[in-house]
């Protein structure tokens, strides 16, 4: 959904694959230069691992490339600022990130903004108001529906106890 979220952000914007210089030698293929991005919050836990594939997968399936980068750890804010940075700086069309808290890439998304690179994002909800005073704007917000994922995991577990029993709920980071 992420992918398609991405190229239906810039179809219409002129966007035309760039390849880098190749061989014309039978059995070669220049590889493309990917146009879109995608900063997530880490690649260490299997939920985001999954995501990394869905989107390389459905990336496959719309015929783009999309680089993937990820955070050290869900605390490495400024580590994340830098990907984000460091993929503005490299002249994407769109990308998508997934901040690990809604201020951490504020300043980074409004940048992008003003440089003209569409922002998707996903999960963690930026501080738009934050955002929107320094100039910058996202094109679209994708995530989960925790409401649904919380009374699915709940019936879950009330089916595997028989409807009694003691449950413990343990917090913290994926």
């Amino acid at each position: 959904m992420l992918t398609a979220a991405l190229a239906v952000t810039v179809s219409g914007c002129g966007s035309s694959q760039t390849k880098t210089p190749g061989s014309s030698t039978p059995g070669q293929q220049t590889e493309t230069k990917a146009e879109y991005a995608v900063v997530l919050k880490v690649l260490s836990s299997p939920f985001w691992q999954s995501m990394r594939d869905g989107i390389l997968e459905e990336a496959e399936k719309q015929g783009i490339k999309v680089d993937i980068y990820a955070a050290n750890s869900e605390d490495d804010v400024e580590g994340q600022v830098t990907l984000l940075e460091n993929a503005i700086n490299k002249g994407y069309k769109a990308i998508g990130v997934a901040p690990i808290s809604a201020d951490n890439l504020v300043p980074a998304v409004a940048e992008a903004s003003k440089k003209g690179i569409y922002v998707i994002n996903i999960d963690e909800k930026l501080n738009l108001e934050s955002l929107k005073g320094l100039g910058g704007a996202v094109q679209a917000f994708v995530s989960t529906d925790n409401k649904a994922v919380g009374r699915t995991g709940a019936q879950y577990i009330i089916d595997r106890i028989g409807g009694s029993g003691q449950v413990a709920i343990i917090e913290g980071k994926a």
